[in-house]
């Protein structure tokens, strides 16, 4: 766990595993919003983590505010 590289991957592994277990759960597709909203057993309009998820994923995909 002290190589960054396999670090980033194993965790952008599991998020992407979290994906598919709560799509499975529910039963129809789920946004990165949701998948993050569940792994951090939070509400969807948190007041903290929210807004700088949305902040942060809308930089990511080039579509920043």
């Amino acid at each position: 766990m002290t190589d960054p590289n396999f670090s980033i991957c194993a965790g952008t592994r599991w998020l992407f595993r979290k994906k598919e277990i709560l799509e499975k759960n529910i039963g129809h597709p789920v946004s990165w919003r949701d998948v993050v909203t569940d792994y951090k057993g939070t509400k969807p309009n948190d007041p903290k983590l929210m807004p700088r998820f949305d902040d942060h994923y809308q930089k990511l995909k080039g579509t920043e505010k």
